[in-house]
């Protein structure tokens, strides 16, 4: 359930994330499985922090941690 908090939060306007638009035409933002959320976002300055603050709140309110030894930038 708290994957589902998440997921609303990413997708929410007022937060202003912005995700990638696929080649085929669609968007992506994210993909969850179980307890491993994948982000798909721009690698824009603006974008990765308010990506940033929206996994601070989440984490702060689930108790959640997100995993930096396990992310990267490609």
């Amino acid at each position: 359930m708290a994957t589902d908090v998440l997921r609303h939060m990413l997708n929410n306007p007022r937060f202003g994330i912005e995700g990638l638009t696929l080649p085929r035409g669609g968007y992506v933002k994210d993909q969850t499985f179980a307890d491993d959320t994948a982000l798909y976002i721009q690698v824009l300055r603006p974008n990765m922090e308010r990506t940033q603050r929206v996994l601070d709140l989440f984490c702060k309110a689930t108790g959640a941690k997100v995993k930096w030894t396990k992310s990267a930038r490609i």
